[in-house]
């Protein structure tokens, strides 16, 4: 977050702007689709993150995770669990 506008150099973090940032790092891990939508959600509706602090939360809440959550199901999925075989080996994706 940035400073732009204030009289400090440091400024402390109010309750939701630590909310914000716990749900987007650890609400993946604890709550995987729910967390990241709820830091998301708490960044947009703090006045005092930045137009651009908000498109990083959202590229790195939302659009990161869900581009890795298709790439592994493009990769462990079909048939032949072909890609998926070919980049961790056969016998860690046979049955």
């Amino acid at each position: 977050m940035s400073d732009r506008g204030s009289g400090s150099a440091t400024r402390r973090w109010e309750t939701d702007q630590v909310f914000a940032v716990a749900f987007l790092g650890l609400g993946a891990v604890v709550l995987p689709i729910v967390g990241p939508l709820i830091g998301v959600a708490l960044v947009w509706a703090s006045p005092r993150w930045t137009r651009r602090d908000k498109a990083v939360a959202l590229i790195g809440g939302l659009v990161v995770p869900m581009v890795a959550v298709v790439v592994f199901l493009a990769m462990f999925s079909g048939e032949n669990f072909a890609l998926g075989r070919a980049l961790v080996g056969p016998s860690a994706v046979t049955r």
